[in-house]
C-alpha cells in the first residue's frame, strides 16, 4: 500500500506532466495555424505572379486561320480541301509552342524579392490569463488499492507454478559434544591478553564467550548476564536510590520509599505532608497515611489518622 508521501508525489508528477503536455499542444496548434496562413499567402502570391508576368497568347480569330490556311494551300479554296482541320491544328500547335513558360527559379526569385519588401511582423501582445482550473479530486490509499491489487494479482498469475524440489541427502551425524564438566571456565578476562575462539570466562558478574580471536574486549560476547555492581544512595530521609549495572553494561535504577513515622512538629497550613509524617494539632497527635495538604481533624479532611488524643485538663490541687 502506498503511503501519503508517495501518493502526493504521484499527484505532483501527474499535474506537472499534464501542464507540460497542454503547453506543447498549444504551441503546436499555434505553429500549425501560422504555417497554414503562410502557405495560403504564398500560394496567393504565386498565382498573382503567374497572372501578371506570364505572356498572353494573341487571340486566334477565324480570319487569321483562313489567311494562314489559304497561304499554305497556295490560293486554293478551303471549301474544296479535305485536310483543313489538320492544317488548323498544326498552325495552332506552332503558335502555342512559341509561348515561353516562365522559369521556376525566376518565379522563386520574384517571390523572395516581394517577401523581403514586406515589413517584419512584431510580437503580439500577451493574451489575458485563463481562468483557474478546478481543484483535482483527492486520491486516497483506498482509491488506488483495487488497482494495485489487480496489478499484483496479474503479475503473480503469470509466474510459473513452482515444483516440489527433490529431497536432499541426509547429513552426516555430528560429533558428540563435550561434557559440561570438561568445559574450562577462566576466572576472569585479562584485557591485555588475546584469547582464542571458544574461550569461556567470567567477567563483571556474567559468563562470556570468545566468538573470535580477541583483542581487549573485542571478540567477547556475554552469554549469561549477571550483576556487575550495585550502588545505593540516600535520596532523602525515607527514600533510597538503587542503581544496578549488569554484566553487559546495561544499567537499572529504582527508588524505594519507606513510610517510616517522622515527626514534623506542629501542622502548618499550605504545606503538603507525605505518608508517614506525624504532626501535632489541637493538642492531639496525627499520622499522615496518604499525601495531603488538608488540615487534620476538620470536616471532610482526608489523609490523617488520630493516633494520640488530647488529654483532659487536670483538677486543681487542694
Amino acid at each position: 500500500m502506498l503511503n501519503e508521501r508517495e501518493i502526493s508525489l504521484i499527484k505532483t508528477i501527474g499535474e506537472s506532466v499534464r501542464r507540460n503536455v497542454s503547453e506543447i499542444e498549444s504551441r503546436l496548434e499555434q505553429r500549425i495555424d501560422a504555417l497554414k496562413q503562410e502557405n495560403a499567402s504564398l500560394s496567393a502570391q504565386l498565382d498573382q505572379l503567374r497572372a501578371d508576368n506570364a505572356p498572353q497568347p494573341e487571340p486566334v480569330t477565324e480570319e487569321k486561320v483562313k489567311t494562314i490556311a489559304e497561304s499554305c494551300l497556295n490560293g486554293r479554296s478551303l471549301l474544296n480541301t479535305g485536310d483543313t482541320d489538320s492544317l488548323i491544328e498544326e498552325k495552332v500547335r506552332k503558335a502555342f509552342s512559341s509561348i515561353t513558360v516562365p522559369d521556376q527559379q525566376c518565379i522563386r526569385g520574384m517571390i523572395a524579392e516581394i517577401l523581403s519588401e514586406l515589413p517584419v511582423p512584431k510580437d503580439g501582445k500577451d493574451g489575458r490569463d485563463g481562468k483557474d482550473g478546478k481543484d483535482g479530486t483527492s486520491i486516497t490509499a483506498e482509491d488506488i488499492k483495487p488497482l494495485v491489487e489487480s496489478v499484483v494479482r496479474s503479475a503473480v498469475s503469470e509466474l510459473p507454478v513452482p515444483k516440489d524440489g527433490k529431497d536432499g541427502k541426509d547429513g552426516r551425524d555430528g560429533k558428540d559434544g563435550r561434557d559440561a564438566f570438561d568445559i574450562e571456565i577462566l576466572p576472569g578476562i585479562d584485557e591485555s591478553r588475546s584469547y582464542v575462539r571458544g574461550t569461556i570466562a567470567t567477567h563483571s558478574g556474567g559468563l562470556w564467550r570468545a566468538h573470535e580471536q580477541t583483542q581487549g574486549m573485542r571478540g567477547w560476547e556475554c552469554i549469561v548476564r549477571g550483576y556487575s555492581s550495585h550502588l545505593i544512595t540516600v535520596k532523602d530521609i525515607r527514600t533510597l536510590l538503587i542503581k544496578s549495572q549488569m554484566s553487559d553494561g546495561e544499567t537499572f535504577e529504582a527508588e524505594h520509599t519507606f513510610p517510616v513515622m517522622i515527626y514534623k512538629n506542629v501542622y502548618k497550613a499550605g504545606e503538603t505532608y507525605q505518608q508517614g509524617d506525624v504532626v501535632t494539632w489541637g493538642g492531639s497527635l496525627w499520622h499522615c497515611h496518604t499525601p495531603t495538604s488538608d488540615k487534620p481533624g476538620e470536616l471532610n479532611s482526608a489523609g490523617w489518622t488520630l493516633i494520640v488524643k488530647r488529654g483532659r485538663d487536670g483538677k486543681d490541687a487542694k
